[in-house]
């Protein structure tokens, strides 16, 4: 498709001097038990997700499944567990879901796995994929890139 995906920034411009994304939903908190979602990030990051699928294009989330999972310093901002890959958006009895691929497995997209849209709008896998029955739940939108340039609707 002649697109890749953003990687984490430097440092977070308003939160943490951890790496972050750009559109950065939820971090753990202080003390790492629970997940504090930034409202200005998941509004933005929700509609940049819509855009993306609306124009064809999948889009790299990053997902939690296990509080105190990484180590600060080790990858990205100690949050983000796991990446997988939005590649579509459907209505399940008035719910919006949208399909993904979870690259780092050896299923990839061999079935249709699913992230809810919850009320407090965030995204959780609607099943517990993971072997150890753990759910995903989005930390993480990256932002396409088309020859160097960020795609922007």
């Amino acid at each position: 498709m002649g697109i890749e995906a953003e990687g984490a920034t430097e440092n977070s411009p308003t939160r943490t001097s951890r790496k972050e994304s750009f559109y950065q939903l939820a971090d753990e908190n202080d003390e790492r038990t629970e997940l504090v979602f930034h409202s200005e990030d998941v509004n933005a990051g929700l509609l940049y997700l819509d855009k993306s699928l609306e124009h064809g294009y999948p889009v790299l989330l990053g997902v939690n499944h296990t509080l105190k999972y990484r180590r600060h310093g080790v990858i990205n901002e100690d949050t983000t567990d796991h990446y997988i890959v939005a590649v579509g958006r459907k209505c399940v009895n008035g719910q919006v879901h949208y399909i993904f691929w979870d690259v780092g497995t050896r299923y990839g997209a061999k079935k249709e796995w699913l992230l809810e849209l919850k009320s407090d709008s965030s995204l959780v896998s609607v099943s517990n994929y993971r072997a150890d029955g753990k759910a995903y739940t989005v930390t993480q939108i990256r932002r396409n890139k088309k020859k160097g340039e960020y795609i922007k609707f």
